[in-house]
């Protein structure tokens, strides 16, 4: 699974549709914390509208991460600061209510579980 995951690397140059279409393929295979931090790079270094499934994988991630995701110690951490990227930007691009409330429940548990580098992205997002 992580190294199919290392596909997902180029999935920041393809289309909205094409990347909704990989993340279900990819979600839809339960894939561990490893290839979740690549499909979370992957996504962070995306230039195009992010798909409404990130809501999912991020679900995903507070699900297998949780509190690690705050540690520094752990390799959860460098995961949570790519996420919290990825879930702020989707909410600032999104104009559907359905998902912005969807990301900010998302924010609320990651801020639950100190998420490293949410605080750093909602400060950019009130700029």
């Amino acid at each position: 699974r992580t190294q199919a995951a290392t596909a997902f690397q180029h999935i920041g140059s393809i289309d909205t549709p094409a990347q909704s279409d990989l993340l279900a393929a990819f979600l839809a295979s339960k894939p561990g914390p490893a290839s979740l931090e690549l499909m979370v790079r992957a996504l962070d270094e995306s230039q195009v509208q992010l798909p409404d499934l990130v809501c999912q994988l991020a679900e995903l991630c507070i699900e297998t991460y949780g509190k690690d995701a705050g540690d520094i110690t752990k390799s959860a951490s460098a995961s949570a600061m790519g996420l919290a990227k990825v879930v702020v930007r989707l909410y600032a691009q999104t104009e559907d209510s359905g998902i912005q409330s969807r990301c900010l429940t998302i924010i609320d548990e990651m801020e639950r579980h100190r998420f490293l580098g949410l605080s750093d992205e909602l400060r950019r997002l009130d700029r």
